[in-house]
């Protein structure tokens, strides 16, 4: 069954409200509203499929909306620092990373405790 239209366009306001909280409050403090925030104010179990894009769940889209949001707002910090020269592979390995979840093939997830004797 498909996602329903509230659900993704949820989704989608999530990125320009993480990237408005930029604007409005410090960089450190508008990470940690807009990581928490997504985590706990976006719809569980839906993803957005975009064309060309992996399946982008709420975790993911919250991590790539908050690195978009630092790279608009304050460029010159992730330029400068070591740890990001390359902006974009940091944004698309941030896409991959929940891209890439491994699918149990069966059985059940719940590991039996020995007996007892």
């Amino acid at each position: 069954m498909p996602d329903s239209t509230l659900a993704q366009l949820a989704l989608l306001a999530a990125i320009p409200a993480n990237v408005l909280l930029f604007y409005v409050l410090r960089p450190t403090v508008a990470v940690a509203i807009g990581l928490v925030a997504s985590a706990h104010l976006l719809p569980e179990r839906t993803v957005l499929d975009l064309p060309g894009f992996p399946e982008l769940s709420k975790y993911s889209i919250a991590a790539a909306a908050v690195y978009m949001g630092g790279v608009i707002r304050c460029p010159q910090v992730f330029l400068r620092s070591s740890r990001s020269k390359y902006p974009l592979l940091i944004f698309g390995a941030l896409l991959v990373d929940d891209s890439n979840v491994e699918v149990r093939g069966g059985g059940s997830p719940v590991v039996p405790c020995p007996p007892t004797q």
